[in-house]
């Protein structure tokens, strides 16, 4: 009875605070998801299996895998849907070589480094039908690159490592620090009153027919140097 009570609060104090709101804990294989004692169980289930709508709170996590696609770290997210959120992982450029989403029953992988390439962002879609999830997938981002890494089937640019460590001109070395893992989420399909997602449509690659190669080389400087809040 008193676990219900405390349940409920903490379901109330969390959701006031869900849009900076997200949990990031080392992988342990053992851990049922939703488990961490910060976030009600209950809480997670209702978000699992609920209908969504337009600005409703949705659950996603983003599981990293070393080179042999052993786990190494998980996070957790509560994004808004149809809003643009970018998921990131603190201090964790270069330590993975693959991604691994979930959303609801559905996985996407997504190769994030190589030994000697390491992708700059990626873009994750989560498809909804109705308000429900009925797809995830990782970008089709190979488009005016010379490297690709793949992801589901797709595939993602690439650049050098040493070129993302590489200081920035005019950047004091003792401070800097190369990005870390970025993933824009975006949306398609429909919500559960039948709205279509429009975030899906102001995705980079939209525009990608009408841009030059230069701009998409120059999105190794931009990485490099844009700090964006995380939404979540």
């Amino acid at each position: 009875m008193w676990g219900l009570l405390f349940c409920l609060f903490a379901v109330g104090a969390f959701a006031s605070t869900i849009d900076e709101a997200y949990v990031e804990y080392e992988y342990d294989p053992d851990m049922e998801i939703g488990s961490d004692a910060s976030i009600c169980p209950y809480y997670l289930n209702q978000l699992k299996n609920t209908s969504l709508a337009y600005y409703d709170t949705m659950y996603l996590y983003l599981i990293l895998q070393n080179a042999t696609g052993y786990p190494m770290n998980k996070t957790e997210y509560f994004p808004r849907v149809d809003e643009f959120s970018l998921l990131t992982i603190n201090n964790s450029f270069g330590i993975a070589y693959y991604i691994e989403a979930h959303a609801s029953n559905y996985t996407a992988v997504a190769q994030y480094r190589s030994d000697d390439y390491i992708v700059t962002w990626l873009t994750l879609f989560v498809t909804l039908t109705n308000g429900i999830v009925t797809g995830l997938e990782f970008e089709n981002n190979c488009y005016m690159c010379d490297v690709c890494l793949p992801g589901n089937g797709n595939g993602t640019c690439a650049v050098l490592i040493t070129d993302m460590i590489k200081v920035p001109d005019g950047v004091d070395a003792t401070t800097y620090n190369p990005p870390n893992i970025m993933v824009h989420l975006a949306f398609k399909g429909t919500d559960k009153k039948g709205k279509t997602m429009e975030t899906y449509g102001d995705v980079f690659s939209t525009y990608r027919m009408f841009s030059l190669t230069s701009l998409s080389k120059d999105l190794i400087s931009w990485s490099k140097q844009i700090i964006r809040p995380v939404r979540v």
